[in-house]
């Protein structure tokens, strides 16, 4: 029995030396590391690297419609076009159920948001459920990082 089974052996080790002659990998791979951190208010792990990101349901083309559609600029800003920045940085949370949590300006404290700053997050916590982060095979929680370009209404004159 021993015999049989050494050279049964014999064959597999010659191809797999063979392949890597040839410059074929032939070791396992790893599976894909996925960064977190514990968020204590959350009490889970939040991703911030993953296999496949979060997505907004129809893509990036209907998550920039969805923000043009939604998005009710204040009236501060109407009045004062030259105010509205031209791009907004925000974080925020997408749970294994695809639900936003805690949408946030980044670089910004909470009391230095702006009218604008406030819809924004506004119209962010009224998003449809987005697709979660995948790693591993599994669904997680991911913290999402967005700069997203605004529109500047022209006024007439």
């Amino acid at each position: 029995m021993l015999k049989w089974s050494f050279i049964l052996l014999i064959p597999v080790f010659w191809m797999a030396n063979n392949l890597q002659k040839n410059g074929i990998d032939v070791t396992a791979e790893e599976p894909a590391t996925c960064k977190s951190y514990y968020n204590k208010a959350l009490k889970k792990q939040v991703y911030t690297q993953y296999e496949l990101e979060p997505q907004f349901p129809g893509g990036s083309v209907a998550y920039a419609r969805y923000i043009n559609k939604n998005m009710k600029c204040p009236q501060e800003m109407i009045d004062n076009p030259d105010d509205l920045p031209s791009s907004v940085h925000m974080t925020f949370i997408v749970d294994e159920s695809g639900n936003i949590i805690d949408p946030q300006m980044a670089r910004k404290e909470k009391s230095s948001y702006t009218a604008f700053d406030k819809e924004f997050i506004k119209m962010l916590k009224a998003m449809p459920k987005w697709s979660p982060a995948i790693c591993q095979g599994k669904k997680v929680t991911a913290e999402v990082k967005r700069s997203t370009p605004c529109i500047k209404w022209e006024t007439e004159e």
